[in-house]
């Protein structure tokens, strides 16, 4: 294994170890669906994943993200996802191939990144967007790109994201 890919292994190991030890704490509902999986657990459900196309959000934090995405995105990114919206400046679409073919050199983490720091473009908008929003919100992008769900759900959290390809498996 090469280093980098050694020490990100292990920087992920000794954080699930850290957050499980903190497992044991009730987790809390959004009020959306049912409660979310506990941190230690979605990164314990990531452990083996690379891929987008391994089923790394569950249907219930896609739908969600669906309804936070309508709340949050939908003005500029429209509801079909495909960019344009009602500013004065052009949006890009965050469906499609030219989505896809911009962020497949990219993790997961990367995209999660970038819309935690910048999406909504206002600071004002983006302090009240949750990381566990931004988590749900990238769980519908995906699934409406085409990407399967899976038992895990993204969690709110850059270190098991950034091991996670945006390109679909081979």
């Amino acid at each position: 294994m090469a280093p980098v890919l050694l020490r990100m292994h292990a920087s992920i190991v000794a954080t699930c170890l850290l957050i499980g030890a903190c497992a044991e704490a009730p987790t809390q509902s959004d009020g959306l669906q049912e409660p979310r999986q506990s941190s230690s657990q979605a990164m314990q459900s990531l452990d083996t994943v690379s891929s987008v196309s391994d089923g790394v959000f569950s249907r219930e934090q896609s739908r969600r993200g669906e309804a936070r995405y309508l709340e949050t995105c939908e003005k500029c990114h429209e509801k079909d996802l495909a960019g344009g919206g009602d500013l004065d400046e052009f949006v890009p679409p965050i469906v499609g191939e030219e989505f896809l073919s911009e962020w497949a050199q990219w993790s997961v983490g990367d995209l999660y990144e970038f819309m935690t720091l910048e999406m909504p473009p206002k600071r004002k908008e983006r302090a009240e967007v949750t990381a566990d929003m931004y988590a749900d919100i990238l769980a519908y992008i995906l699934e409406q790109n085409g990407f399967p769900s899976g038992p895990a759900e993204l969690p709110p959290d850059m270190d098991p994201l950034v091991t996670i390809e945006m390109s679909p498996s081979k």
